[in-house]
């Protein structure tokens, strides 16, 4: 299969050490999904994402590492927020990974009359 610079999606399997170096020695893009169980990674992004919210607000965050959506249709709202970093040298070398660019985390919030839940990828 030829996958060079295509960008390959893959879940917290791909975040494997052999899995991730495979696909970048075919000379791809990833985006890999880290999830809880990988604590000490996932920990350290989540912390960085709460920082970046809280230094930031809405109106002097860069347009570059920030973006939101909302669409309201059927008696719903969605609210789709997607928050970028990419100055990762705190991180350690392990957490970073080899080949690491950017961190991103997604965050959907449904509104539907009093209720709303949220989900963050």
């Amino acid at each position: 299969m030829e996958i060079a610079g295509d960008t390959i999606r893959i879940d917290a399997m791909g975040c494997r050490r052999e899995i991730a170096t495979k696909i970048r020695e075919k000379g791809t893009h990833y985006v890999l999904s880290v999830k809880e169980n990988q604590k000490g990674t996932y920990d350290t992004i989540k912390a960085c994402f709460q920082d970046i919210q809280e230094i930031w607000t809405r109106e002097t965050l860069p347009t570059d590492g920030w973006h939101r959506e909302i669409e309201q249709d059927h008696k719903r709202i969605e609210r789709r927020e997607v928050w970028t970093a990419e100055e990762l040298s705190w991180m350690t070398c392990k957490e970073r990974g080899k080949g690491l660019k950017s961190i991103i985390q997604y965050r959907c919030t449904r509104t539907e009359g009093d209720t709303s839940t949220t989900e963050n990828w």
